[in-house]
């Protein structure tokens, strides 16, 4: 029951499910995503499915990471993650669907020209990203594919 000042209320105590601890509406279909703090040491694992996505980080940048330089469609779900410390931000995605990138930007909506990580994998599984992260700045880290694929998904991010 959604109860003042709630936007939501899914039964439980989790977030980045769309409903937050705090029982705020989280969205990450669209930018500037789901907002996530991370501390130093600390992993956050995130479950969710690009099945309503949109396609928000359009193409790459050519020799970044793994990725080419093409623009390709493809759903992706967006997280605005905040450093809390200076580290290594990773992010691992293990998606259940063909075709994945898991990606890090400056901005949302995303440019190629602000990517700052990206990988990609030709078949269901994991790909990671690791990159140096400043405190107090908020990286747009996605989980996306390309060729319009979508299903559901495991982001796990982890700041060292």
């Amino acid at each position: 029951m959604i109860e003042a000042p709630e936007t939501c209320d899914d039964g439980n105590t989790t977030s980045y499910d769309r409903c937050s601890a705090s029982c705020m509406s989280e969205n990450p279909t669209v930018c500037p995503g789901t907002a996530v703090a991370i501390n130093k040491g600390e992993t956050i694992d995130i479950t969710d499915t690009t099945a309503d996505g949109q396609d928000n980080f359009i193409g790459s940048r050519p020799n970044i990471g793994n990725c080419g330089g093409d623009d390709y469609q493809g759903k992706d779900l967006i997280y605005a993650v905040t450093a809390l410390a200076d580290g290594v931000l990773s992010a691992e995605l293990d998606a259940g669907y063909d075709a994945s990138f898991v990606r890090a930007r400056f901005t949302c909506p995303a440019s190629k020209d602000t990517e700052i990580a990206c990988n990609f994998r030709y078949l269901s599984g994991k790909t990671y990203i690791e990159f140096m992260a400043t405190a107090n700045s908020t990286y747009y880290v996605a989980a996306d594919s390309w060729q319009n694929r979508e299903g559901k998904f495991q982001l796990r991010l982890s700041l060292k």
